[in-house]
């Protein structure tokens, strides 16, 4: 049976099990935060999404005033930033400690740098500097009424290792000199230790920061990391602290899994081709295991669209739609991020293509999203307010053999780069999960880092 026509019949039981939804509902209780969901703008009609609590997005000069309209309409205002990149020009130019910090910008070996938006928006090399300022940040946003705060997407690529600011690190974590990364397995083996060491300390450092910050004036301030999955991670040529996202001091995560993450190909009887729901299952599993290992609460993300604009709605959608099922064959998570940026999926002046573009017709006409989708989204984001049920209430009707684990591990992502990187479709994983999975095993992948660690007696 071929994956959407599984992952579509999955989601017309889904929503058939849900007739009341077009009738009006209470809005689910702030305290049990188990709808969450991120936007970089202020509130507005076409943004005001059923949800529990909202993550404003971004550290700059506008962070109160977001806090301050999203609160001003009745909700649990957090936030939000990017660990590895974000508008932090202040500090790249010195404003923040009288230091320019440019050549923390992540850097390839021809000298490239590596950058999210333009030069004052790189990938950083996080020094201890760099904390500091983000530490600020998050006090400020506290200051300014943040109830939570989340960092997300700590990533140093691969392909990186050329800074001036990287060849100091290497220095002071080995006691050596530094070393091309590309010089031998083994110089690429500890560059990649080095980078996962590096993000670990970050994040450590900031959630430190806001825990004592907190305490100071009488407030607990949750801190939250929210992740793309190992397997993901070491498939786009990233490296990340996944297994010790347990010991920064986190309080519970996001697995970051989107159409965006989920439609890379990878190969399964000699056949390479995008497969979202297979992959995200994959992907969602990954991600349970480290809420598994830490006892702490684990939000899923489905986004209704992804960051390629070039896609059409329909493609939007039977994707979206894909991710979604993966997510609920998960039972024991009940907690979800149900979109990023709503102003990119509701918002008037935010058209997509009507189809997908062909040869024939490259540039179809562009409409807001329409009415149908927008109908489906708003009716399984009240759904997955719902999903909160007991174990004994969940079951596989049917599937195949259970219990079935593959077994992964953080240097996935150590190999990934010169001199000898291993397979770019990840095969090594691929090539053991996929048969299992497509013969109807609901397997999921099992980190080896993680697994001797005793989960706290904590539902997630």
């Amino acid at each position: 049976m071929k994956c959407l026509t599984f992952a579509g019949r999955a989601f017309l039981i889904f929503a058939a099990s849900y007739p009341f939804l077009a009738s009006a509902q209470s809005v689910p209780s702030k305290t049990q935060d188990r709808l969450i969901f991120q936007t970089g703008k202020e509130w507005s009609p076409r943004t005001n999404i059923n949800a529990d609590t909202v993550m404003v997005y971004g550290l700059d000069d506008t962070t109160s005033e977001r806090i301050r309209s999203w609160r001003e309409h009745g909700y649990r205002v957090t936030v939000m930033t990017g660990v590895a990149w974000g508008r932090y020009a202040p500090y790249l130019r010195g404003d923040f400690d009288g230091k320019e910090h440019w050549d923390e910008t992540q850097q390839e070996k021809s000298g490239k740098l590596i950058l999210h938006g333009g030069r004052e928006v790189p990938y950083i090399s996080p020094s201890i500097s760099y904390g500091r300022y983000l530490a600020k940040g998050a006090e400020e946003a506290i200051d300014a009424g943040a109830e939570a705060i989340y960092l997300e997407e700590p990533e140093f690529w691969a392909r990186a290792g050329w800074s001036e600011s990287f060849k100091r690190e290497w220095q002071s974590y080995y006691h050596e000199p530094w070393q091309d990364p590309s010089a031998s397995p083994d110089a690429q083996y500890r560059a990649s230790k080095l980078k996962y060491f590096l993000y670990r300390r970050a994040l450590s450092q900031v959630f430190d920061a806001v825990k004592a910050y907190g305490e100071l004036h009488h407030r607990s301030i949750p801190c939250y990391v929210a992740t793309h999955s190992l397997i993901n991670y070491a498939q786009w040529e990233i490296v990340s602290p996944e297994s010790s996202l347990l010991d920064v001091g986190a309080d519970g995560y996001i697995a970051q899994v989107w159409t965006g993450t989920s439609r890379a190909p990878n190969v399964y009887d000699g056949v390479l081709q995008e497969r979202t729901f297979e992959t995200a299952f994959l992907e969602y599993g990954a991600l349970q295991n480290i809420a598994r290992s830490s006892g702490k609460p684990i939000w899923y993300l489905n986004d209704p669209i992804e960051d390629n604009p070039r896609h059409s709605w329909t493609d939007y959608r039977l994707n979206w739609e894909s991710t979604l099922v993966a997510s609920l064959l998960q039972p024991a998570v009940s907690r979800y991020e149900v979109l990023p940026w709503p102003e990119r999926i509701f918002g008037l002046d935010s058209t997509r293509p009507s189809v997908e573009p062909t040869a024939s017709n490259p540039d179809p006409v562009k409409t807001v999203i329409p009415k149908a989708y927008e109908t489906e989204l708003q009716a399984v984001f009240h759904a997955l307010g719902e999903m909160e049920q007991p174990a004994t209430a969940t079951r596989w009707e049917t599937a195949g053999t259970q219990g079935i684990g593959v077994l992964v591990s953080d240097t996935l992502m150590f190999q990934r780069a010169a001199p000898q990187p291993s397979d770019s479709n990840l095969g090594e994983f691929y090539g053991l999960a996929l048969p299992l999975l497509m013969h109807g095993m609901p397997i999921e992948p099992v980190q080896i880092e993680s697994s001797y660690k005793k989960p706290a007696p904590q539902a997630f």
